[in-house]
């Protein structure tokens, strides 16, 4: 089990892809996991905390914009290689995923589970 944290300021924008990624370098996922076990992701909320809880990926998240008040759509998911771990954010308009109209994601908390 891995605790990986993604600061606001770690989040990049895919241009081709409309999307906001962090990428970790894992070399604990051996390609004996990637081959043969099982990897999953949660998102931790209030780590640290007597109220932390965790919710598995992916994970979709209703918004309200609270500039305009406009309805939008986020799923946060993962993506594994041996020794990479890609945690991606996308959001289902892409208006909102711009990083000249707005800012990029808060930073959040996951955990890696790798088992085998």
């Amino acid at each position: 089990t891995l605790d990986l944290r993604v600061d606001a300021n770690q989040w990049l924008f895919s241009q081709d892809g409309g999307y906001y990624y962090c990428t970790f370098n894992v070399p604990e996922l051996t390609s004996k996991i990637y081959n043969y076990g099982v990897v999953t992701c949660y998102r931790e909320y209030n780590k640290g905390t007597n109220t932390a809880y965790q919710l598995p990926l992916p994970q979709t998240i209703h918004n309200v914009d609270a500039g305009n008040g406009a309805l939008y759509t986020s799923t946060i998911d993962f993506s594994f290689a041996v020794g990479l771990v890609e945690i991606v954010l996308t959001n289902n308009d892409f208006i909102y995923c711009a990083p000249v109209i707005y800012s990029a994601p808060e930073g959040m908390d996951f955990r890696l589970n790798m088992v085998w």
